[in-house]
């Protein structure tokens, strides 16, 4: 990813971070991409709901913007621009599905 890009991607929980509890406050988690790769999401809970029962090996996909620094990657606004001054973004919790297998 680019930096100051705004970028959309798939990965597994890794690590659950405790909130951001600062304004605006954060909920905070690792994803991994599967092969080595790791991004820290920032998700602003102020301006969108929390991912509910979020963890370690959940799928979430996601659509915010990427910062680079010296620790590694970070996804943050990953919520709907009120001002329009940005496209906005969105993270979510991919729901397994049960599958019935029959003898």
């Amino acid at each position: 990813f680019r930096d100051k890009t705004f970028v959309t991607g798939v990965g597994k929980v890794t690590k659950i971070l405790s909130d951001d509890t600062v304004p605006p406050c954060h909920q905070r988690f690792f994803l991994s991409d599967g092969a080595g790769n790791t991004v820290l999401v920032a998700h602003n809970i102020d301006e969108s709901p929390r991912v509910a029962n979020l963890a370690v090996g959940d799928t979430v996909a996601f659509k915010g913007e990427f910062v680079d620094h010296k620790k590694g990657g970070l996804v943050h606004f990953t919520h709907p621009d009120k001002s329009h001054r940005k496209p906005g973004g969105w993270v979510k919790k991919i729901e397994r599905r049960f599958e019935a297998s029959w003898m």
